[in-house]
């Protein structure tokens, strides 16, 4: 060597500021969530069945139907694309049971644990609850869960997107049979 020492460049200094937020950022994202890809808005997941709450009656909606694939895909869209998250809803047993009973529930039940991507603390749930009634229709929410009730914290769906799942519900609800006629 010469002697000289080398100072570092200032570009140099500012890529390592740049990647150390960004990484950073990332992590503690990951970390709050559980979830490595919380920055991504995508869900593509399938369900195995999907159960429609009418006034009481239950409808199934199978893989096999013609119907199946479109509730999948409305619902796909809204939940990739939420538009809120608020941390202190639930849906308690009673609630969901009237809502069962008297309301319009869609439930799409999965048979491991999926994730929707979110930076909010949204767990990997086995069965979404979407009240297409009642107080909980007016703000959208989706709940999810592995267990009855669902946890804590419900994403919200921007109102286009809820409002599509609506009409697709209404629509196959045309045409569907009731779980009981299967």
């Amino acid at each position: 060597m010469d002697g000289k020492v080398r100072r570092a460049s200032p570009w140099a200094a500012f890529w390592v500021m740049v990647v150390s937020v960004v990484v950073t950022v990332w992590l503690v994202g990951s970390l709050t969530n559980e979830d490595l890809l919380w920055f991504e808005r995508s869900f593509d997941e399938v369900p195995t069945m999907i159960v429609i709450y009418d006034k009481g009656v239950r409808y199934c909606i199978e893989a096999e139907d013609a119907t199946f694939a479109r509730i999948v895909e409305a619902f796909n869209q809204g939940v990739a694309h939420w538009g809120a998250y608020e941390g202190s809803a639930g849906l308690s047993q009673a609630s969901l049971d009237r809502l069962r009973a008297e309301g319009r529930l869609l439930e799409l039940h999965y048979d491991h644990p999926v994730q929707v991507h979110t930076q909010h603390p949204f767990p990997a749930s086995t069965t979404f609850y979407v009240p297409l009634t009642g107080t909980h229709a007016k703000w959208r929410r989706v709940f999810g869960g592995i267990t009855e009730p669902p946890h804590i914290g419900v994403l919200e769906m921007r109102e286009g997107n809820f409002e599509r799942l609506q009409a697709v519900v209404d629509e196959v609800l045309q045409e569907a049979r009731r779980c009981d006629e299967r």
